[in-house]
């Protein structure tokens, strides 16, 4: 009886093991099954074509700045004497990009000349003000410009220089005499007088070797210190002093 008894207590777990090892192995079948059929929540995708980028906005740094367009010297610039020859400004390219066929030649371009533009008139707006086509010495330092602004109270005039180069400097005004609201012998003696105070152009470069430089009027007394572009020098006036002297005496 003891050993019938044994026999069916280990047949007994034997029975138990497999029927709880099955149990596991079915188990284990169906949570793999079921991790393998189910599928991820789906994630939405967003395509590069439908994505809009936004436009680059040109502003002022971004714009390259364009370079001036250069035009050929004025007649009162002496062209080279070795100058290359030339029928259009494309034979000149390879001398540089600033150099251009003028009368033939290939010459270095100006900068356009600025325009005169208008100024507001003097004398409680009766006396019309433009550049001045005889100039008076001027008593200010030498000053660049653009508008009338940098000038007060002078006027911001154009100039072409020697070498073609065009600057604005600030100058003198000159009233529009024509337009005038004065009566005729009021306003004939002061241009008469004004004559006296007027300078002269210069010479041609090659009269004018050695021009007298001057900061003052008492340096060139009797003549007058003028100013021409960037620089002052000595200038006779258009009238002589010394002949108003002999008048004013007589």
């Amino acid at each position: 009886m003891g050993v019938d008894q044994e026999l069916a207590q280990k047949t007994a777990q034997s029975f138990l093991l497999s029927g709880r090892n099955e149990l596991d192995v079915t188990t284990n079948k169906y949570m793999s099954k079921g991790s393998t059929t189910e599928k991820p929540p789906p994630q939405k995708t967003v395509s590069s074509s439908t994505v809009k980028t936004p436009a680059k906005i040109q502003t002022r740094q971004n714009v390259p700045a364009q370079p001036a367009k250069l035009v050929c010297p004025g007649k009162e610039v002496r062209r080279p004497i070795f100058a290359v020859p030339c029928a259009a400004t494309q034979e000149c390219a390879f001398l540089g990009r600033a150099v251009l066929c003028c009368d033939r030649r290939c010459v270095n371009g100006v900068k356009p000349a600025v325009p005169e533009t208008r100024h507001s008139p003097t004398f409680f707006g009766l006396v019309e003000r433009i550049c001045p086509v005889n100039p008076i010495p001027e008593l200010w330092d030498v000053k660049q410009c653009r508008t009338d602004d940098d000038c007060a109270p002078r006027i911001c005039c154009p100039e072409t220089l020697r070498n073609g180069e065009n600057v604005s400097y600030c100058r003198t005004a000159q009233p529009l005499w024509e337009r005038v609201p004065a009566a005729r012998q009021f306003v004939q003696p002061i241009r008469n007088l004004v004559s006296y105070l007027q300078c002269t152009p210069p010479p041609p470069p090659y009269l004018d070797l050695f021009p007298k430089p001057c900061q003052n009027p008492l340096d060139c007394f009797p003549n007058l210190c003028c100013q021409e572009g960037g620089k002052k020098y000595c200038r006779p006036p258009r009238k002589s002093f010394l002949s108003l002297i002999a008048i004013v005496g007589q």
